[in-house]
């Protein structure tokens, strides 16, 4: 074999092999055992190439963690469901990065993967400002310590006076009591402009200076807004022949009154106040609305007890008799102590909404369906109901609810179109669709407009025991009832007869009953709950199991 056919082979392994490409010979070289190209790894987590990959996803991460926050800080979920929602957000996170960082040549999984991130940002977007809307709902109806009471600088609609300035130095006729908020504002009255004062025993005396016989152009009368309305509601000309010259607004006492309760293992009563004003819920006005729910948790039991307006009770600061409605003119504390002295039984906490509340709400919600026994125009408004169903809206509902003058039954029949109302309400908000569609609207309603002393915990922990455990509740309504008749009242002067209900015992006795029943429950029934819990507990442990399992 000569030189030049040795060249033409080269070779491999142990063996010889004839050359393809005979012109490269000169440098070919011995080739050394096959070598195997190198696998790269495979990376579980690396970050998307490109920049608008990885801040999407930096949103996506940002946005999950104040969905996190704000459900702890809401704190009204049960621990399964956080945990379930947790592990299907880091499964659904571990899916989308994946998909964003893949390969620059697969591009389908890469526009899957900003797809899946926008849907998922835009959803837990949305679920972190509900949850915040939440959050500032509780903290807003909860600071319900803070409320203020207005007073007037009342004068004749043909006063000389025209402005606040006019009467420095004036005598201004007041109502002698024992009130600390009226003395405080009588003191800065007279600290800013020097006026003096002349002292009335009755708040009719007020009515005589201004509307009355013994009225004078120059007359100067310093009152309470709330004793104000009243006097506009009792005398029909007081508002048309008077003007408010200046207000003075004093911030009342903001100890906690509540007798607090662990309200998802206790039960408890609610005070409901339904004060009859317009616009701000933390200004004093008369209770036009009484009710009591109690509330038991462990029996599932809730009691709506409706009381009448008008009912004449004793005011349990001033020890005389008075419209339970008047009693909301010297705060939410006199209303909830006069009921406790009344009808034996702690009022744990109380909750106060007004017109406004009631109106927004149903509009927030669509309108409402309300049966009516009988077809009534309204008093007030002039409004018709027909007898049978009535489709109504916000101002509807209320002028539905607060109608009296309609019935003969008078205050009764107004306390039972008020429970039709309220029940037409939960009706229409425990449907499938109008909380999903309607939530916004719904906060924006209520936030400004309602007012407790419960803890934001309390409220939370009781929406947590609902979403762990949604059994029905058996919700029984009952009225407490009277007889019409006159009295005196001591915010008006007991020498005035006004209309008052005259409690019936019979009544008074079978809603303290009932109400007794719901707090105190038989041994028979809380043996029944203490077994129908054991078989809850095995039913859950049941699922717990099954559900690991899958």
């Amino acid at each position: 074999m000569n030189v030049h056919s040795f060249e033409s082979y080269r070779r491999k392994g142990k063996g010889l092999v004839l050359n393809e490409n005979p012109t490269e010979s000169k440098h070919a070289q011995p080739a050394g055992p096959e070598q195997k190209p190198k696998k790269k790894k495979a990376r579980i987590f690396r970050f998307p190439m490109k920049i608008g990959h990885k801040l999407l996803l930096l949103a996506d991460l940002l946005v999950r963690a104040v969905v996190l926050v704000m459900m702890t800080l809401v704190d009204a979920f049960p621990k399964m469901l956080v945990l379930v929602l947790l592990i299907f957000m880091a499964l659904m996170l571990f899916v989308i990065w994946q998909l964003l960082s893949s390969h620059k040549k697969r591009t389908r999984r890469r526009i899957l993967g900003t797809i899946l991130s926008v849907i998922y940002l835009a959803a837990f977007g949305m679920g972190s400002y509900y949850l915040f809307g939440t959050y500032n709902l509780f903290a807003r109806i909860t600071d319900s310590d803070t409320q203020h009471e207005i007073y007037y600088v009342v004068v004749p609609a043909d006063s000389p006076y025209e402005k606040v300035e006019d009467i420095e130095g004036k005598d201004v006729f007041i109502v002698d009591t024992v009130d600390v908020n009226y003395v405080k504002a009588e003191a800065q009255l007279r600290k800013e402009y020097g006026v003096n004062y002349e002292e009335l025993h009755t708040v009719m005396g007020i009515m005589k200076r201004m509307i009355g016989e013994k009225k004078a152009p120059e007359n100067i009368a310093f009152i309470g807004k709330a004793t104000y309305d009243v006097l506009c509601e009792e005398y029909e000309n007081f508002e048309e022949d008077t003007r408010v010259l200046y207000e003075i607004r004093i911030e009342l006492d903001a100890s906690d009154i509540a007798k607090r309760a662990n309200v998802t293992e206790e039960p408890f009563n609610i005070y409901v106040s339904g004060i009859d004003v317009f616009g701000e819920i933390d200004q004093v006005s008369r209770s036009d609305v009484n009710m009591i729910i109690t509330v038991n948790p462990k029996t599932r039991k809730i009691l709506l007890t409706s009381i009448p307006r008008d009912s004449y009770v004793v005011l349990h600061t001033y020890q005389q008799p008075d419209k339970l409605t008047h009693s909301g003119i010297y705060g939410i504390r006199e209303t909830v102590s006069t009921v406790e002295d009344w009808l034996g039984f702690d009022m744990n906490y109380y909750l106060r909404v007004n017109f406004t509340t009631l109106i927004d709400v149903v509009d927030a919600i669509g309108g409402i369906d309300v049966y009516s026994p009988v077809a009534f125009t309204s008093y007030i408004n002039e409004a018709t109901y027909v007898e049978g169903m009535n489709h109504l809206d916000g101002r509807q509902a209320l002028y539905f609810a607060r109608e009296r003058h309609a019935f003969e039954e008078g205050d009764e029949a107004r306390n039972e179109n008020q429970q039709r109302v309220l029940k037409a309400i939960l009706d229409k908000l425990l449907s499938s669709t109008t909380l999903l569609t309607s939530y916004d609207s719904l906060l924006a309603a209520v936030q400004d407009e309602m007012q407790t002393n419960m803890k934001t915990s309390e409220i939370t922990a009781l929406v947590k025991m609902q979403l762990a455990d949604p059994e029905k509740w058996t919700i029984k309504t009952i009225q407490l009832h009277g007889t019409g008749g006159q009295g005196g009242t001591f915010s008006m002067g007991l020498g005035r007869m006004l209309y008052v209900s005259y409690t019936d015992e019979d009544s008074l006795q079978e809603v303290q009953a009932e109400i007794d029943a719901v707090l105190h429950p038989s041994e028979e029934e809380l043996a029944a709950v203490e077994e129908r819990e054991k078989e809850k507990k095995k039913e859950q442990f049941w699922d717990s199991l099954i559900f690991w399992k899958n």
